[in-house]
């Protein structure tokens, strides 16, 4: 932590189809959160959770995006552009073994570190405002009973 940071809990809203995703497939589509806080500062992703109401445990990539990226449907493959990459701060391993399943819902923590680096997911200013996020399917095939059975709350230390 930076001198001076403070840290927030940051609620991602998704909306879950009820039909059966395939493994690789985006889930929830072009995922984002007003509730980011914007400082000129920028900040740091510290932890992801992922609560599944639906208790499947399924491991997930949770991309993350500066600014805009192209558009990939809920349920389409994850296939981003040459200029989407160049928007990416860096992507989050939720695996399986991750969720606490003592509920009757599963509960995934994850380290914000990118799975290629091992390195912090870090921003500058937002020139959108906006922190963009793609959650996908990794090597899974999640299916939902309800639209609202994931839910995504990120922590984040900004400046």
């Amino acid at each position: 932590m930076v001198p001076n940071w403070r840290f927030k809990i940051v609620n991602v809203p998704i909306t879950t189809a009820t039909s059966a995703y395939d493994a690789s497939d985006v889930v929830g589509g072009l995922l984002t959160s007003a509730e980011v806080p914007q400082y000129a500062g920028g900040g740091e992703l510290s932890w992801v959770r992922l609560v599944d109401d639906a208790d499947q445990s399924e491991p997930y990539l949770l991309y993350v995006f500066k600014s805009t990226p192209s558009t990939i449907a809920d349920g389409a493959a994850f296939a981003p552009l040459e200029a989407d990459w160049k928007k990416c701060l860096g992507c989050i391993s939720i695996p399986a073994a991750n969720y606490d399943q003592a509920g009757s819902e599963g509960c995934a923590f994850a380290a914000a570190k990118d799975v290629k680096t091992l390195e912090g997911i870090a921003f500058d200013n937002l020139t959108t405002g906006f922190l963009y996020f793609y959650l996908v399917a990794n090597a899974s095939t999640p299916d939902y009973v309800a639209a609202d059975d994931v839910t995504l709350d990120i922590g984040l230390w900004v400046a």
